[in-house]
């Protein structure tokens, strides 16, 4: 993995990176028949904060990535925060999110052999393409420090919605 970060003005700043990542596993039980499998995903992800005045702050920020198990997807996010005082944020956001299926997952294939030759019982056994799960959101939220007590707050509501895509038949 890789990242940046970088201010361009002083009321402009942002982050940006890479990540690159293979998986391999093997195992009779997990992977019954299927030998050894293999998988490259990789992200791009970039956010920036904009201090729009003393008191607002508008970040937005997106990642781009592909799993060999899904299709290429987008997460973004936007927010803005509001200080009412120096120890006191409010903010508002939304954005929208994935979770790619695990290996296991995908190509799971348990099986319990039996003693005396063949297959006993099936544990698990993936049989058809799994999607990524989504979440979309939007919060509202506090962030406040109180020193003096030695105690920080970082409290949120919010409303999401969460999908699980499945193939067609």
């Amino acid at each position: 993995e890789f990242q940046q970060i970088h201010a361009f003005t002083d009321s402009l700043t942002g982050v940006w990176g890479a990540g690159l990542r293979r998986d391999r596993a093997e195992s009779e039980r997990y992977f019954y028949e299927l030998g050894e499998l293999e998988g490259t995903q990789w992200q791009l992800f970039g956010n920036l904060d904009w201090q729009l005045s003393r008191d607002w702050l508008l970040h937005a920020g997106a990642m781009v990535e592909k799993n060999y198990l899904t299709d290429t997807l987008v997460s973004p996010r936007l927010a803005v925060n509001y200080t009412v005082s120096p120890n006191h944020v409010l903010r508002l956001s939304a954005g929208k999110g994935y979770r790619a299926p695990t290996m296991l997952e995908g190509y799971s294939r348990e099986v319990f052999p039996n003693p005396a030759g063949g297959v006993a019982d099936i544990g698990y056994w993936s049989v058809q393409d799994l999607q990524p799960e989504a979440v979309e959101f939007v919060e509202a939220g506090y962030v406040g420090r109180y020193p003096s007590l030695g105690l920080n707050v970082d409290a949120r509501i919010f409303s999401m919605s969460r999908s699980i895509r499945l193939p067609q038949p």
